[in-house]
């Protein structure tokens, strides 16, 4: 029944438009794009795992939670794969300004082998997309993991997913949820005002330098975050 919606062909259009160009270890891949008896369809690589929010959920209910080590080892590989999708460039070297805008658990895969992806670029900005008027502004993606200037309708650029992965980073490293209020102005005030308490006040076996990491990827202003997602990854 989507497929009567233009807008949301439209972004189905555009996630595989821009999908497709990003080849790394640490995205998911598009392999086909296609129409069939009156259906669109996508294909992507299959991925043998589970999402990282389902794993979070489960080490929650068995109190066997990811351990701190594991959580920014996962965080780091991800970000590997922002990195090369914030810098990528088309055939004539023109950066694509390609900005995720729903980095969060859900969107994250977690491999039996050990490998992370990260998938769902259906809300991202591009320089270049297929419609103009499909997302290019305004609030994207889960307002949970919203960067500041994102929950107000601002510009983005690769720092936006940055402060994502941090929300990402304090959630599995403190096991709770960030900004979590039910109520959706109050919690796009709270990420609008970007005031963190160091995880290790709820999980004090997180050492002082992933405390100071994370801040710093949560930081209010873009320029006070870390300036590219290889930067928080080798952090």
């Amino acid at each position: 029944h989507l497929q009567q919606s233009e807008r949301i062909v439209r972004m189905f259009l555009d996630e595989a438009r821009i999908a497709a160009q990003i080849d790394h270890k640490n995205v998911v891949d598009i392999y086909d794009l296609g129409h069939s008896d009156g259906a669109l369809y996508m294909v992507m690589e299959y991925l043998k795992g589970e999402s990282l929010s389902r794993i979070m959920g489960k080490g929650i209910v068995r109190k066997k939670p990811i351990p701190v080590d594991l959580a920014a080892a996962v965080v780091a590989r991800f970000c590997r794969g922002l990195h090369h999708a914030h810098t990528l460039t088309d055939a004539r070297g023109t950066p694509l300004q390609i900005v995720h805008r729903d980095v969060s658990p859900q969107n994250i895969v977690i491999l039996f082998d050990g490998g992370v992806k990260l998938l769902d670029f259906g809300v991202a900005k591009a320089r270049e997309r297929l419609s103009k008027t499909t997302v290019m502004d305004g609030a994207k993606g889960k307002y949970s993991y919203m960067s500041p200037e994102q929950c107000q309708g601002g510009d983005v650029d690769g720092r936006s997913d940055i402060f994502a992965a941090g929300i990402v980073l304090w959630e599995i490293s403190a096991r709770r949820r960030l900004f979590n209020n039910p109520n959706k102005l109050k919690a796009l005030q709270s990420l609008s005002e970007a005031r963190v308490a160091p995880p290790s006040r709820v999980n004090p076996n997180i050492p002082k330098q992933l405390d100071a990491i994370t801040l710093k990827a949560l930081a209010k202003k873009p320029e006070d975050r870390f300036q590219s997602a290889e930067e928080l990854a080798d952090a």
